[in-house]
């Protein structure tokens, strides 16, 4: 599957499929608050605004994030569901750790191949379609 349009912010790239966004945050950010909303923005502005998406996060560099931030986002509603992919064990159980803040579906694999596939097919209902504003 080929990507439609990759973009850099100054603490991630950004690569957009059809229905779903890949990140890749930088190697030593601390993420904040208002980082995920320039990022979710950038997401909005591809994919349109009130568009449900997945999300996945594809952490192949360290950073720092507080996974409190991501619910104080606006553009949170739109995510139908989030896939971590990582192969190092400390990423995972940060990962499933997020799961306690994260109220939408969250699966952590170790390809992204795997990820992207849970992402077309467990959520393809509501990937790409309108939210009723």
């Amino acid at each position: 599957m080929n990507s439609i349009k990759t973009q850099k912010l100054s603490f991630c790239i950004l690569t957009f499929y059809p229905n779903f966004v890949i990140s890749e945050i930088n190697e030593g950010i601390s993420l904040n608050a208002k980082q995920i909303a320039e990022a979710h923005e950038t997401i909005t502005n591809f994919f349109g605004e009130g568009t449900y998406y997945g999300y996945i996060s594809l952490r192949v560099n360290d950073y720092n994030v507080n996974p409190t931030d991501y619910l104080t986002c606006k553009f949170y509603k739109y995510i139908t569901g989030m896939a971590v992919v990582s192969d190092q064990s400390l990423k995972r159980e940060t990962a499933n750790f997020e799961k306690a803040f994260f109220k939408k579906p969250l699966e952590v694999f170790f390809t992204l191949e795997e990820a992207i596939y849970w992402i077309n097919n467990s959520l393809n209902k509501k990937l790409n379609k309108k939210a009723d504003l």
